[in-house]
């Protein structure tokens, strides 16, 4: 007869089922098969002798973790981590648009008349037709002569032979000044001296001049606006009226070919229509907007782009070639602002791309809006014309600009009220130990930490959707309640200054959440979603870089510190008696010595069991628990707990032993003052276990 009770051996994803079922590990055994014998009736056989360290069974890897406290203290727990739970980039919180386009036209308005001058002149001689008889014989008499000047008066009027304006023939001006200047060369005051300016073309009076007095070798002048006036370039001038009260008593000379000289001139003018002669000259000068608009409302500040360019059209209606410029006043590239120039032909068109690599925006300097305003100023200069040609006020260009391809290095405003989905998905904890327990396990201080870098300077609030999920289909949710932030959010910190990066810890546990709950369900896997949403808290004054990005991982620090009432876990060994054992022992008893350095009890129950029909046959009971170990509040043993326990089988007991072909040994596990205490686990943990058949046999 040969009786083997063979050991077999659990695995586990976490190896926690070594921990648990310490007491099943046994050491093989081959047992001489037993004999009606002439020694003495009554024998024990050892089936189960073993000592069970948990340091020696357990290997530490990526979710065993032995963890040292001190020279003696060497506690286990149960590790998980993923590094990257979920992700934020930076162009999903902050988008700029892939085009922003203007398009304006800008008229010429008027341009610049060069200073213009025309002279004539009075001679006394040809006066002598036109004022009173008796002067005009004095004068002709004393010619050459000093003597007295006669009194003179003008009796009709005289036209003066005044060359055309060789600017313009014909132009509206929209500023600008007539200037008439009066000289004396007469050796006599002139008094109540009236000027007439008139259009030639149509005969209309132009200007009326009156001068009261001017002495002998003064000049006078007098201006006339002609804003909203229409000149010819040809312009009568006529003296119609003078008085001279001549020199009496005193003597002068007299001589014929001294005159009244008048110079009229145009200075300052703007034509804003007619024909001129344009010279070269800034016809356009201002500034104007792009306006950006990014996603979310967001409102930009500042914006490094390490790719922008401008399409431009340069459309003239301009009837003369004109030098277009563009600059960005408010930007940097290379150390000074932007500039784009482009010649532009006489109703011609001109189109191309202005590079922008690497320039830098203030989007702050629009007078109405102190962001997301790229300012962009404009100027046209004429060149100077070949000649007089039409020129008219309405006269523009139009002016097309695209800033497209833009992609930012560095930006800065507020960005806005951005969500970012978080895409559904699951973790597969892989703690598979639970598969083989039966009743329920609490793990009493676990800790699930978010570990998250930060170099987005943006606050970010996250609504997680945290929820275990176990085999049988039952859920718990992890229900996040941080105290900064509403049910299920939890706030991340977010860099103050560029270039930093926040890389910190967020802890999940027993009193920010049901962690607890989820755990004990157990989860064969955790799936989760949510979103996360920008400045919902802390400050607007956002920034990033093209690099910066919110991550996200979790880890679950899950130390084998358990409370549980009813956990049963279970090992199951081969057994083999030969059926003539049966006819040769009278009484068969089962032994058991333990020495239990563990800080929990536990009651033993054998199965026996067919494996044939896959039922169990009998249940063998051991009446009293193994006595637990003395511990401390650390559930460091002191004190060993010693067990003996022997149980006689009858012979129904018998006889299934016989029959089973496998032992099940099941044990149920309550810690102690499990309702409100939990026990902690370390590597020197041991349980040593006897197990021996008593038998007396038959003496007949």
């Amino acid at each position: 007869m040969k009786t083997i009770l063979k050991r077999s051996i659990l695995s586990s994803g976490l190896g926690i089922m070594a921990l648990l079922m310490f007491f099943l590990t046994s050491c093989q055994k081959d047992l001489d098969k037993v004999r009606t014998p002439d020694l003495n009736p009554t024998f024990a056989v050892p089936v189960i002798n073993s000592e069970l360290t948990l340091g020696h069974l357990l290997d530490p890897d990526s979710t065993l973790i032995f963890d040292t406290i001190s020279d003696n203290e060497v506690a286990i727990k149960v590790a998980y981590s993923e590094d990257s739970l979920f992700s934020v980039n930076i162009d999903e919180v902050f988008e700029l648009p892939d085009n922003e386009a203007l398009t304006e036209s800008y008229s010429m308005g008027g341009v610049k008349l060069e200073d213009v001058n025309v002279h004539g002149k009075a001679v006394l001689d040809q006066l002598l037709g036109s004022i009173n008889q008796d002067a005009a014989d004095s004068l002709q008499a004393y010619d050459g002569e000093e003597n007295i000047f006669p009194p003179m008066e003008l009796e009709s009027p005289y036209d003066f032979n005044i060359d055309p304006f060789d600017k313009f023939q014909q132009a509206t001006f929209s500023e600008g000044s007539l200037v008439l200047t009066f000289s004396n060369y007469l050796p006599v005051t002139l008094t109540d001296l009236q000027l007439d300016l008139r259009n030639s073309a149509e005969d209309t009076l132009i200007k009326s001049y009156t001068l009261e007095q001017i002495a002998p070798g003064e000049t006078e002048s007098e201006p006339f606006d002609l804003a909203g006036k229409t000149l010819p370039n040809t312009i009568n001038a006529a003296i119609v009226a003078f008085n001279s009260p001549g020199s009496h008593p005193d003597s002068v000379m007299i001589n014929l070919q001294d005159s009244i000289s008048m110079d009229m001139g145009i200075v300052d003018a703007t034509v804003i229509s007619g024909q001129a002669e344009v010279e070269a000259q800034q016809v356009i000068a201002d500034t104007t907007n792009i306006a950006i608009t990014p996603e979310n409302n967001a409102e930009v500040t500042l914006l490094r782009l390490s790719k922008a360019k401008i399409d431009y059209t340069f459309n003239s209606e301009i009837p003369l070639d004109i030098e277009l410029f563009l600059n960005l006043p408010s930007s940097e590239l290379d150390g000074s602002a932007p500039e784009l120039s482009r010649t532009v032909p006489a109703f011609g068109s001109v189109s191309g791309v202005w590079d922008l690599d690497g320039v830098e925006m203030d989007l702050t300097q629009a007078p109405d809006t102190a962001y997301n305003r790229l300012r962009v100023g404009y100027r046209v200069n004429t060149i100077a014309s070949d000649g007089i040609i039409a020129v008219d006020s309405a006269d523009f260009v139009e002016v097309d600009l695209s800033l497209t391809d833009m992609e930012f290095d560095y930006v800065e405003g507020y960005f806005g009220d951005a969500t970012v989905d978080v895409e559904a998905d699951s973790l597969d904890l892989g703690i598979d130990f639970f598969d083989q327990i039966e009743g329920g396990l609490t793990l009493t201080n676990p800790n699930l930490n978010f570990n998250y870098s930060n170099s987005i300077g943006v606050p970010i609030e996250v609504a997680l959707n945290f929820t275990g999920r176990s085999a049988e289909g039952e859920a718990q949710s992890l229900n996040i309640n941080m105290d900064d932030a509403p049910a299920g959010s939890i706030r991340f910190s977010y860099p103050q200054t560029p270039g930093e990066t926040v890389v910190e810890t967020i802890t999940i546990n027993s009193e920010n959440s049901d962690v607890v709950d989820l755990l004990a369900l157990p989860p064969e896997k955790v799936v989760y979603s949510g979103s996360a949403f920008a400045n919902t808290f802390g400050s607007q004054q956002n920034f990033a870089s093209k690099e910066s990005s919110f991550t996200i991982g979790v880890d679950m620090d899950l130390p084998l510190e358990i409370r549980t009432g009813n956990l049963t876990v279970q090992d199951t060994a081969d057994l083999d008696l030969d059926e003539d054992f049966n006819e040769n022992v009278e009484t068969v008893s089962l032994t058991l010595h333990a020495v239990n350095h563990f800080p929990f009890s536990a009651d033993i129950q054998l199965h026996l069991f067919d494996s044939q029909s896959n039922t169990v046959i009998d249940e063998i009971t051991f009446s009293n628990p193994l006595t637990a170990g003395e511990a401390t509040e650390n559930s460091l043993v002191n004190e060993p707990g010693v067990s003996d326990m022997e149980l006689i089988l009858n012979q129904e007991e018998f006889d299934n032993m016989i029959a089973a072909d496998q032992m099940i040994i099941k044990v149920n596990i309550a810690t102690y003052n499990h309702e409100n205490q939990s026990v902690k686990l370390y590597t020197d943990n041991k349980l040593q276990v006897f197990v021996g058949v008593k038998a007396q046999l038959k003496t007949d």
